[in-house]
């Protein structure tokens, strides 16, 4: 049996787990629940990731709060990108930002048979953004369509986290 980490080493470690976005994110890359948020085990209790890095970061959340996303990327945990609010707040904030399902479909991540998750199309934008692939190039890597990738640019698609609207 292993020994347990100290403290600091799984806040080591949960740091180790995240890279930087061209959009300034700090992507979660570890265990991705299926809804689209990270999860780590800190001290021996599960916490979504965007929550976890707003404890690090910040101290304690208030008991009934949500902690949300100003990006509006789920596996973002850029402290800075994190704001605390009421659930009323939080479901305020879905609609406002597109992310509520449309007409009784859901949206990116909660689509079934998606091939993307949040991360792996904020990165395909990110490589359009620098022009250093080309479009269909982008989409062959991600294992997509063009034609799904022409609809992530023109906001059709995954725009809740994209910031692109149509």
């Amino acid at each position: 049996m292993r020994p347990s980490r100290s403290q600091a080493e799984q806040i080591e470690v949960f740091w180790s787990k995240t890279s930087k976005a061209k959009s300034g994110c700090i992507l979660w890359s570890g265990a991705v629940m299926a809804d689209g948020y990270g999860i780590y085990h800190f001290l021996g209790k599960a916490y979504r990731c965007h929550r976890l890095s707003w404890i690090l970061e910040k101290g304690g959340i208030p008991e009934g709060m949500c902690v949300l996303h100003r990006c509006d990327v789920p596996l973002c945990v850029n402290p800075k990108h994190l704001f605390l609010g009421t659930r009323n707040d939080n479901n305020q904030d879905m609609v406002a930002k597109g992310r509520a399902s449309r007409h009784g479909r859901r949206l990116g991540c909660g689509v079934h048979a998606k091939k993307l998750d949040a991360a792996s199309v904020v990165k395909m934008v990110d490589q359009k953004r620098l022009g250093k692939l080309s479009q269909r190039e982008i989409a062959r890597r991600a294992g997509v369509s063009d034609a799904t990738f022409r609809a992530i640019l023109k906001g059709k698609v995954w725009s809740h986290v994209t910031k692109i609207k149509p």
